[in-house]
């Protein structure tokens, strides 16, 4: 008979939120294999049985992954998790290991708890922690299954493994997205979920370096102008001036990240597509108006934009193809 393996995912969600009902074990079936979901210490672990061999196991991984990376959209919350399995040894006394690791019991292999594992079923695992975390959806199981389920259908892996900056683009955008969830200052996580957002749209080829350059040379040369006067109202004009072309060059960002998130939902199907991508238009705004001018009296409106609306821009990038 071959050997089978069984894939190991531990999941962390921020501090607050839980998933309930998974204690004892919630069983169920991932693409026509058996697997469960149970809580463990801080975390929540995937586990899914049966794989034919460690490289099905490796491509299974990479999809759950995705389908993680959908699930925390969906919910609109962060969840971490990793994409790549720890590497793993095979010991050949069970018995001496098992008393090395104080556990009283034997043991075939040793996994770090908060990494994913692939290992060979059958084998007893021995399980070490590194370091404590904190965390943990104010779900019920059934629905982050639900929310699982829909990402292991429309997730497409391979957005995160294509050639080009498009791969790195979706990947840090969605590290950062995940990372604003577990901020608990409203700023901050205001800001991540901006730079999320930046990331993600790609530069556009009507900006090359040398006119951002040129942009940003004037803006210093009006910065300096207003720096070396005495007049009052002539300082105030040059500063003005150096407003004026910040305005420009944040407007045309504001241009760029219209653009590719009206094609994106558009091609999603998104319902009221012009009042969806104003307001994240409107949220992006607001962060230049914090980072230039100090003003932050918008930014818990553009908070609730970008929780409505960057979950749905993430989902059409990493959407697999109709």
């Amino acid at each position: 008979m071959s050997e089978t393996y069984c894939i190991r995912l531990p999941i962390q969600l921020p501090g607050g939120n839980r998933i309930s009902d998974v204690d004892p074990a919630v069983e169920m079936n991932v693409l026509g294999l058996p697997a469960e979901l149970s809580r463990e210490d801080e975390y929540y672990v995937l586990t899914v049985k049966g794989i034919g061999s460690e490289e099905e196991a490796k491509a299974l991984l990479r999809q759950l992954y995705a389908a993680v990376c959908w699930a925390g959209l969906e919910l609109k919350t962060g969840i971490k998790a990793l994409a790549e399995a720890q590497p793993v040894t095979y010991y050949d006394d069970p018995v001496k290991t098992g008393k090395n690791l104080g556990l009283g019991r034997p043991v075939d292999v040793i996994i770090e708890t908060t990494r994913p594992a692939i290992y060979r079923e059958g084998k007893r695992a021995g399980k070490i922690t590194a370091g404590s975390v904190t965390a943990i959806l104010s779900n019920k199981a059934e629905r982050f299954l639900g929310a699982l389920a829909q990402g292991l259908a429309r997730a497409n892996p391979e957005a995160f493994e294509a050639d080009g900056q498009a791969a790195v683009r979706l990947e840090t955008a969605m590290e950062l997205y995940v990372l604003s969830y577990f901020e608990p200052h409203s700023v901050p996580r205001f800001l991540l979920q901006c730079t999320a957002l930046e990331v993600l749209v790609p530069p556009a080829e009507a900006e090359p370096d040398r006119i951002i350059e040129q942009v940003n040379e004037w803006m210093a040369q009006a910065h300096a102008k207003a720096a070396g006067v005495t007049d009052g109202a002539e300082r105030k004009d040059f500063e003005r001036l150096a407003d004026n072309i910040g305005r420009m060059k944040r407007r045309s960002h504001g241009q760029r990240i219209r653009a590719f998130a009206r094609a994106r939902l558009e091609a999603m199907g998104v319902a009221d597509i012009d009042e969806t991508v104003a307001r994240l238009v409107r949220a992006y705004n607001v962060r230049g108006r914090f980072l230039h001018d100090g003003n932050r009296k918008d930014i818990g409106e553009a908070t609730t934009a970008l929780h409505d609306v960057l979950p749905l821009l993430l989902k059409a990038v990493l959407q697999k193809a109709d």
